[in-house]
């Protein structure tokens, strides 16, 4: 069989997607407290098992990142849906394309909407903007595709437990 189409450019990955598998206990999964989606950060939420995306300024809550899932047709989960999070590993995200990261740099989470384009709660940005974002502990830029507005993030797993 001979292949007749190609794409130049495919898409590098999707928001959410582990870019290695990650170490022994780095996936987690838990049920979201309100909505939330693939390659955000979430924190605790109010019972044991829930996750959710900041809304207000956190300083030890980050439990991790959504992973994104190929069978889930949107890739967005409404309250109490279970879902998977990674806490150790690496993470493809699109990042606030407003500041682009830098490698081997801190990552924040957006806990408060500030203008356009930064209006997603939990959404993995490369600076406090202004206190509208707080850092995520064990959570480090490791490369940045500027072109795509992604990034490889590192968690550590030094995250909240």
């Amino acid at each position: 069989m001979t292949q007749t189409t190609m794409t130049q450019n495919p898409e590098m990955g999707q928001s959410g997607q582990l870019y290695y598998p990650p170490p022994a206990g780095g996936v987690r999964s838990g049920f979201s407290e309100g909505n939330t989606a693939a390659g955000l950060a979430v924190i605790a939420g109010t019972d044991e098992d829930d996750v959710k995306v900041p809304a207000a300024a956190f300083t030890v809550a980050f439990k991790g990142i959504v992973l994104y899932k190929d069978t889930h047709p949107t890739n967005t989960w409404a309250d109490k849906a279970p879902l998977a999070f990674c806490r150790e590993g690496f993470v493809l995200v699109d990042y606030e394309p407003d500041t682009d990261p830098t490698p081997n740099t801190q990552a924040y989470a957006r806990h408060t909407a500030n203008g356009a384009g930064k209006l997603t709660l939990g959404a993995i940005r490369a600076n406090a903007d202004t206190a509208n974002a707080s850092a995520l502990r064990g959570a480090m830029f490791r490369k940045v595709f500027t072109a795509e507005k992604k990034a490889l993030v590192e968690l550590s797993g030094h995250v909240t437990s």
